[in-house]
């Protein structure tokens, strides 16, 4: 089964929470065919017992293909090294207690849960790095994880991944803000190059009067470079070309 036929229901923000991570997560590594991160994912962990699963918030695991999967069988891959879970009041006992131990019996390497709304922990976020099969505490400001090579960071009530260097990695909205400014960008480049283009055919006709006719007057000079681009200057060519003299060609400028 893909569900455990348990509500699925979440509040916008755990459902955001968890969201936002796995997304960082997954552009971070877009270039490693051997790390897979899901979140909130069937994980199975006993062959043969379709009742023994448990669904991570998060969880990343090196070394393994990084494809699309309806569920998450341990003993055909490899055990999650990294796993987070958002937590709350209300799942607090869940959390600390259940899951701290089967994970710890699953021999996932780090385990952290974070508690955006500040209900029961303070600081929000905790780590823990497995030893022996004994969870013990990580200290440090900022927590690193020793598995994906990255930092985790509380930004207000958000999580947030950041490189070694500091660098935060993006979130959608970051995604999004970054290709509106890219397509902005494109936009702008796209008029520079019009209106270069249509400065060019300008003087270009310019060149073409003078060519055949002399030195252009600079009344008639300021005319031409202010003239609108498209059809009007394609008409205009043609005049400069087929005119007998510039007073005809004047003509043609209405």
């Amino acid at each position: 089964p893909e569900s455990d036929g348990k509500p699925m229901g979440e509040t916008d923000d755990h459902r955001d929470q968890m969201t936002d991570p796995l997304y960082a997560l997954r552009w971070h590594f877009r270039d490693h065919d051997e790390l897979y991160v899901s979140g909130n994912l069937l994980v199975f962990y006993e062959k043969g017992n379709r009742r023994k699963h448990v669904a991570p918030d998060l969880f990343a695991v090196r070394g393994v293909e990084r494809k699309q999967r309806a569920q998450y069988k341990i003993w055909e891959e490899r055990t999650p090294e990294f796993v987070l879970e958002i937590t709350s009041a209300t799942t607090r006992r869940e959390d600390q207690y259940h899951k701290k131990s089967l994970y710890a019996a699953l021999g996932v390497t780090e385990y952290y849960l974070f508690d955006p709304t500040g209900d029961y922990l303070d600081p929000p976020l905790r780590a823990f790095r497995l030893s022996k099969g004994v969870y013990l505490p990580v200290i440090g400001n900022p927590i690193v994880s020793q598995v994906l090579q990255l930092q985790l960071l509380v930004e207000g009530r958000r999580l947030r991944l950041a490189s070694l260097e500091g660098a935060l990695l993006p979130f959608p909205e970051d995604a999004y803000r970054g290709w509106q400014e890219a397509v902005a960008l494109a936009e702008r480049e796209r008029q520079r190059a019009d209106r270069a283009e249509d400065q060019g055919a300008r003087l270009g006709l310019l060149t073409l009067l003078e060519a055949r006719f002399g030195e252009v007057p600079e009344g008639l000079r300021a005319t031409i470079l202010s003239v609108p681009a498209g059809a009007p200057l394609a008409e205009l060519f043609k005049a400069a070309a087929t005119a007998a003299t510039l007073d005809a060609f004047k003509l043609t400028l209405g």
